[in-house]
């Protein structure tokens, strides 16, 4: 039987709990679901200019 890994949507949910509780931004918890939901690497970002 092949074995799938698949993250419920309430595990989703979950993980954005926490990151959120750590100190993590609304953008970088929405940036974590999506590197999780996709088959590549995300691109990396460009540092901004200060």
């Amino acid at each position: 039987m092949e074995e799938v890994d698949i993250m419920t949507a309430k595990q989703l949910d979950r993980l954005a709990d926490w990151l959120k509780s750590n100190g993590h931004t609304a953008e970088e918890v929405l940036d974590c679901l999506k590197y999780i939901a996709q088959d590549h690497a995300p691109a990396p970002k460009t540092p901004e200019k200060k």
